[in-house]
């Protein structure tokens, strides 16, 4: 019977039973790219704690945490808050949302800087904001489109800073 569900154990080189291994091991995983991660979720943390009311801390949180699956690799936590930095900062706006929005950057900084001590990279926090636009420009979900429009002036902002 030619059974296609091999039921005894096959007989395996050892250099065959090296191959496999070496071809279905997990990848290594990058220590700084996890340390990354696990401050970027003390920074999810601190957000909840720290921002106020409870339901904005919450929503920030939430929106922070779906945005932390679009950043580059090579963008730490400390490039964000060089980011939030920046756009934080006063300009001429007469515009209550914007104004908000720049309240909300000045209070994401203050918080995660308290989590890094590296000197944040502007090119980094631009990197970012260019992988928010696009993300939220092709995105279905209303929330992420909505954002677009903040991303787009953002951006500009961030790249005239360089």
């Amino acid at each position: 019977m030619n059974d296609q569900f091999q039921t005894e154990p096959r007989m395996v080189s050892k250099s065959g039973h090296s191959r496999w291994q070496k071809k279905h091991a997990l990848p290594e995983r990058d220590s700084a790219l996890e340390d990354n991660l696990d401050q970027f979720d003390q920074f999810l943390d601190a957000v909840k704690l720290q921002m106020q009311p409870e339901g904005r801390a919450l929503h920030t949180a939430g929106m922070l945490e779906y945005l932390r699956t679009l950043l580059p690799n090579d963008v730490t936590l400390a490039d964000l808050v060089a980011g939030w930095q920046v756009l934080a900062q006063p300009r001429n706006d007469t515009n209550s949302a914007v104004l908000n929005r720049r309240k909300t950057c000045g209070e994401l900084a203050a918080i995660a800087a308290q989590l890094t001590s590296e000197q944040g990279n502007l090119t980094g926090a631009v990197s970012t904001w260019q992988a928010w636009l696009d993300a939220s420009q092709r995105s279905s979900d209303p929330r992420l489109a909505v954002m677009a429009k903040t991303f787009a002036r953002e951006l500009a902002e961030l790249q005239s800073a360089l």
